[in-house]
């Protein structure tokens, strides 16, 4: 019989299906084939009974997925409602993946004594006061979980220097074969070149520098192209700016993409102006996909990507320098394609998602041995 292990995640949006749910998909997968058997469960911010996209797109596929509907940052009856399913699923590890559920498996523990709880920290944004708060909450609650995991050295400058001994450093990881396309030919020089934009439409992921970049590169006279996959609450305001600008034309936008190999195989490079990080999937994917890209150097990205290796890399909010390699890879074909090449080889090298589930395997039962083999959910 094979050990539940709940993965809990927020979703803040009904629309959009971001990139940490991609690696939590992908982890899933992956755990089914040693023996854990992963369920999804995914703290849902809507209105009851209005459909969501992730159960809509079937993203997680064959994996167990449940969704619970909740309007407060605790939702007392979602949390009870959660408590009755781990205690009838037998579930001895919880595994969460941002603040809110960070909470959550924090009360669950308190609920539920045997239970051991499991926090991976794929980034902080905080962009308002509310946001601040939740992330100022956030590294207080992970104090007193039994393993915490995070994407990137850099995330873990971001905690105290007494804590971060305890963190344990476990890249995003994806199935290379899965991202993988046929060999690229070789752009010609006189073609059109497609520019991708890939992520949440909001200010952490850089759309007003993405815009600013398109309008720069556009005035050089060159032929490009910009497609724009993700929603978000900012969209709206994107599609204005890209109107006063007069770039309505050169834009396309396709909203939350579900098929994202397909769009990958549509560009020629990916452009990601993003203000904060933690080792980002879109760029990844791209990477695996055998695309350049122009990012910038934050969060994780830097061990990812090698500067004039496998992409060209800028700080946050430097556009003109961003648009200069834009347009560098867009009038270097041979360039973009050698660095799509090495790309692709550093994450089959350093990226593949075999080596994250087994140590994440091995993690889970560490806890369970800790905590006793035959110790199962028991009410407080």
């Amino acid at each position: 019989m094979s050990e539940p292990v709940c993965h809990l995640r927020l979703s803040n949006s009904a629309r959009h299906i971001g990139g940490a749910n991609r690696v939590i998909w992908s982890l899933a997968t992956g755990l089914r084939v040693v023996g854990i058997e992963p369920i999804l469960y995914f703290l849902v911010n809507a209105k009851p009974g209005q459909p969501t996209k992730a159960r809509a797109s079937g993203w997680h596929q064959d994996v167990e997925y449940h969704e619970s509907v909740g309007r407060r940052f605790v939702d007392l009856g979602q949390l009870w409602a959660l408590r009755g399913f781990l205690r009838e699923r037998g579930v001895r590890i919880v595994h969460s993946h941002d603040s809110k559920a960070d909470a959550y498996a924090l009360l669950l523990k308190r609920l539920l004594p045997n239970l051991r709880i499991v926090s991976t920290v794929h980034g902080f944004i905080a962009l308002s006061p509310k946001s601040k708060l939740y992330c100022w909450l956030d590294k207080r609650f992970l104090r007193f979980f039994d393993r915490i995991f995070v994407v990137s050295p850099a995330m873990r400058e971001l905690f105290p220097e007494p804590f971060r001994a305890r963190l344990e450093v476990l890249s995003n990881g994806l199935d290379t074969e899965y991202w993988k396309a046929a060999p690229r030919a070789l752009r010609k020089l006189d073609g059109t070149t497609q520019v991708g934009f890939v992520g949440r439409i909001s200010p952490e992921k850089g759309w007003r520098e993405f815009v600013d970049v398109a309008r720069k590169v556009s005035a050089s006279g060159s032929e490009f192209r910009f497609r724009v996959a993700g929603d978000g609450p900012q969209l709206g305001e994107m599609r204005a700016l890209t109107d006063s600008l007069g770039l309505s034309q050169r834009f396309e936008f396709l909203g939350a993409v579900e098929d994202m190999r397909a769009f990958y195989k549509s560009i020629d490079l990916l452009l990601a102006p993003s203000w904060t990080e933690g080792l980002p999937m879109a760029q990844m994917e791209a990477c695996a996909m055998g695309l350049p890209v122009v990012v910038t150097d934050v969060g994780g990205v830097s061990g990812l990507v090698e500067h004039g290796q496998s992409g060209l890399l800028a700080r946050a909010g430097d556009v003109e320098t961003l648009a200069k390699h834009v347009l560098h890879l867009g009038r270097d074909p041979q360039a973009a394609f050698d660095m799509g090449l090495r790309g692709r080889r550093i994450v089959e090298e350093r990226y593949s998602i075999h080596s994250r589930v087994a140590h994440l395997a091995g993690a889970y039962a560490s806890l369970l041995d800790d905590s006793g083999s035959g110790a199962r959910i028991t009410d407080s």
